[in-house]
């Protein structure tokens, strides 16, 4: 069998790592894998030193930001979605032939709901479709489809010959009841289950009780929760004023490094870009913060799990599916929980190294490459 990926980008962020990982997970089952992306990038690389194969095309997203809900705002929006991406995207369609008639494609699998270019190929050239849901769009991105939710709700539902959810929380929010078999909820494949041994096992970090470290990683926006970490450590530090708060991640520092000068915490919080290494990031932690209120998987979450290093998360969407509380992680609701439970890991060595071992058997069980595969490939046979 042969699948063609579209993705939107050429970053190395969650949706194409997770990409990467099905793709490599489904060699086992002799599935070959094709990508189409926008441009040259990260991601690029990683499918070079893997021998996938690639193209560029150039297409259109189909989802904008909403920053105001006036009638003109939303005159000036469906002309934008028009002129300046369906039409195009209309026009590019004829560039997917020769991939996939020269490549013998079979199924088409867009890599996120943010583009629906994919669907309308597979439709254009009889192949069967998957579509990929990774994020929300609105609640996490900011980003609102150009004819409107319900409209690529439906696209998504009644066109598409099937889809994946990676949490339950995003299969909720897309699936029609009556369109619930088409949908399956596949969890993302972090590591392979060599590697999760190898990394677990090898980890000889040890807690800094005197000087402690605390990590957030991911794109800097204000959806993913810096600033809540920063108020947070801002308390902590009353306790442990050598505390370290690790941003780690790209974006817009404007509104991070304003908090940071109002409450004085320039030695208390690093900002590190994105890094290749993350596992010693984690190894390294004395903890990890997801605190995105809307994260539609959370995948650093189980990154960090998979490395030895306890999460504590906030208790809403795919993170409160990942964490159960005080089992392998802990969830907080409020600003107040927050700081208790990091000073909770600082002071309770014992405890901390009981959800560790829980968290790590507990993703070792279900976030592997090699499970996502299974599942993937199980979903591959429902489809008609």
């Amino acid at each position: 069998m042969k699948i063609l990926f579209i993705t939107n980008n050429s970053l190395l962020y969650g949706a194409n790592k997770s990409l990467l990982n099905t793709i490599l997970g489904l060699r086992q089952y002799d599935i070959s894998a094709y990508v189409i992306l926008k441009t040259d990038g990260p991601f690029v690389d990683e499918l070079k030193k893997n021998n996938i194969p690639y193209f560029f095309i150039d297409f259109k997203d189909c989802v904008q930001f909403l920053n105001r809900n006036t009638f003109i705002s939303h005159i000036k929006r469906y002309k934008r979605a028009i002129f300046n991406r369906l039409i195009p995207n209309v026009n590019l369609i004829k560039e997917f032939k020769p991939i996939i008639f020269q490549n013998k494609i079979d199924i088409i699998c867009s890599n996120s709901s943010t583009f629906n270019i994919g669907l309308f190929v597979a439709k254009k050239y009889k192949k069967k479709h998957i579509w990929y849901l990774r994020e929300f769009g609105f609640k996490d991105y900011h980003l609102y489809p150009d004819f409107g939710f319900s409209f690529q709700k439906l696209l998504i539902n009644q066109f598409s010959d099937s889809a994946i959810a990676i949490s339950k929380s995003i299969f909720d929010h897309y699936s029609y009841p009556f369109f619930k078999h088409k949908f399956s909820v596949i969890y993302n494949g972090i590591f392979n289950k060599e590697l999760c041994l190898n990394i677990f096992e090898n980890n000889q970090s040890q807690l800094n009780t005197e000087n402690p470290t605390v990590s957030i990683v991911g794109a800097i926006n204000k959806n993913k929760g810096q600033s809540t970490a920063i108020l947070a450590i801002k308390k902590v530090k009353d306790l442990y004023p050598q505390i370290k708060l690790r941003i780690i991640g790209d974006g817009n520092l404007s509104a991070v490094l304003k908090l940071i000068e109002d409450h004085d915490l320039s030695k208390n919080v690093e900002i590190i870009n994105f890094t290749k290494d993350i596992i010693a990031i984690y190894q390294s932690s004395s903890c990890l913060l997801m605190c995105s209120a809307n994260e539609a998987f959370g995948r650093v979450s189980v990154e960090a799990m998979l490395c030895g290093c306890p999460v504590i998360g906030f208790n809403s969407a795919g993170t409160a599916e990942i964490i159960k509380h005080n089992f392998n992680g802990l969830l907080y609701n409020n600003l107040e929980e927050l700081e208790k439970h990091i000073l909770f890991i600082i002071e309770n060595q014992e405890a901390r190294q009981k959800i560790i071992k829980n968290a790590f058997k507990d993703s070792l069980e279900k976030y592997t490459t090699e499970e996502h595969a299974y599942h993937f490939l199980n979903h591959l046979k429902t489809i008609k």
